[in-house]
């Protein structure tokens, strides 16, 4: 029996739905999901082996995701990152300041072609991702598999225009998944990107049907469509790539 430990915030609960489902197809897993809000698991340390929570509320968070245990142990067989502020919109961000400085009419010099790819690059090293990944592999040397966030509903007008407006959006994506395969290597994890058939035909949006009855941890959040959480079918999709590659 394969052991595979599931870390991540809002996000996860998508995939910890979805194994429901996919508990059949995959009978020789068992899997445990730990997740906290927002920047909460910025609260994880290293501790005689396992990565422990430094507040009340992030234990309370760890218990309620992953059944009953408040730390996460070094002792399993596959790890899977999920979510963590690894998602397009940091990169995004270093796209506009670099278009706004090389049409910036004043004594500043603007950067490099090379220096703003390599910004974006490494948008995801600053990620809660990047700095739980180093903690992780303190504790093991097992396999890592790193997924991102889900990229916003196709329905996100302010994010999907912003990438527009950019004249680069695929190359913000393609340069960001490249940032996030170094972040994996350097850690000799693995980068597995969104499923293909998640995305919009332009490859900068997921699907709009896929944020339709998000799942969520707190039932009183699962009736807001944010656009951005995404539900069960969603997560099928990535709970399964990750699982087919930890077989």
């Amino acid at each position: 029996m394969t052991r595979v430990c599931l870390i991540g915030d809002s996000h996860l609960a998508a995939l910890k739905l979805a194994w429901n489902t996919l508990v059949q197809e995959f009978p020789d897993f068992t899997l445990d999901f730990f997740a906290a809000p927002g920047k909460t698991l910025d609260g994880l340390s290293v501790s005689d082996g396992q990565l422990v929570p430094g507040s009340h509320p992030l234990a309370g968070s760890l218990k309620l995701t992953s059944g009953g245990k408040s730390t996460i142990a070094g002792d399993y067989d596959r790890y899977v990152i999920h979510g963590l502020e690894l998602g397009v919109p940091a990169a995004l961000e270093i796209s506009r300041k670099y278009r706004a400085e090389r049409h910036a009419k004043d004594w500043r010099t603007p950067i490099s072609d090379d220096c703003y790819a390599e910004a974006v690059r490494g948008a995801a090293r600053a990620t809660l991702a990047g700095r739980t990944l180093v903690k992780l592999r303190a504790i093991t040397t097992a396999p890592i598999f790193v997924c991102p966030t889900p990229m916003a509903d196709a329905r996100n007008q302010k994010i999907r225009q912003a990438m527009v407006e950019t004249g680069e959006a695929r190359d913000v994506v393609r340069l960001f998944v490249e940032g996030c395969e170094r972040l994996a290597r350097a850690s000799e994890a693995r980068f597995l990107s969104q499923p293909d058939e998640t995305l919009e035909a332009d490859g900068i949006g997921t699907k709009a049907s896929l944020s339709s009855a998000p799942a969520r941890f707190h039932a009183e959040l699962a009736a807001k469509n944010d656009n951005s959480h995404m539900n069960t079918a969603y997560g099928e999709a990535v709970l399964r790539k990750a699982l087919m590659a930890a077989a």
